[in-house]
C-alpha cells in the first residue's frame, strides 16, 4: 500500500462550492486545513478491508434481526465506503497506518476534541464533518455522490414534531 498525503482545497474553491470558511481563513488561495489529510488506496483494497471491518463488527455485536448469517463478503455499498474512509484513513501517516481506530487525530477524536473545548460546538462539528466529506470527494471521485448525501443530511434542519 502507498501512503498518499493529501490536503484541503484553497479557500476560493470552497467557497465556489458553498462551503463555509472558518473565522481563520483570511487568503483566498491558501488551502484551508484543519489538518487533515485521506491515505488513497486502491479500490480494490478499500473494498477487502471494508468487508473485513464488516465482518469485524459483527463478530463483536451480534444483532438477532440480522437474517445474514456468515454470509458478509457481498460488495460493500458507498454508504460503508465512505464511512470506513472517515473513521479510518483520515490523517493517517506512516507511522499509525497499521493502527486500529482512535488514533490521535482520527475523526472522532478530532470530534471529541471539539466536545471537550465545549465552545460553539454543534457548529464546529458540522464543519468538520462536512470538511472531511469534501475531503473524501475530492479524493475518491467514485464516492462524490455518497459524500454530497451525506452532506446534505448533515445540512437538512431537524423536522419538528407536529
Amino acid at each position: 500500500m502507498q501512503y498518499t498525503p493529501t490536503r484541503q482545497l484553497p479557500a476560493r474553491e470552497l467557497l465556489a462550492m458553498n462551503i463555509a470558511l472558518p473565522y481563520f481563513a483570511h487568503d483566498l488561495d491558501a488551502p484551508v486545513t484543519y489538518h487533515l489529510t485521506v491515505a488513497i488506496i486502491d479500490q480494490d483494497v478499500l473494498d477487502t478491508l471494508t468487508i473485513a471491518a464488516r465482518k469485524h463488527a459483527a463478530a463483536l455485536i451480534h444483532n438477532p434481526n440480522d437474517n445474514r448469517g456468515d454470509n458478509l463478503d457481498y460488495q460493500p455499498r458507498p454508504k460503508e465506503l465512505v464511512n470506513f474512509i472517515r473513521h479510518m484513513l483520515i490523517n493517517r501517516t506512516a507511522n499509525n497506518i497499521g493502527q486500529g481506530a482512535g488514533y490521535h487525530g482520527g475523526y472522532d477524536n478530532l470530534l471529541h476534541k471539539i466536545d471537550k473545548k465545549g465552545i460553539d460546538v454543534a457548529a464546529r462539528q458540522r464543519l468538520l464533518k462536512l470538511q472531511v466529506l469534501r475531503l473524501i470527494a475530492t479524493h475518491y471521485p467514485t464516492l462524490a455522490a455518497e459524500c454530497e448525501y451525506q452532506s446534505w443530511i448533515i445540512d437538512t434542519p431537524e423536522r419538528s414534531a407536529a
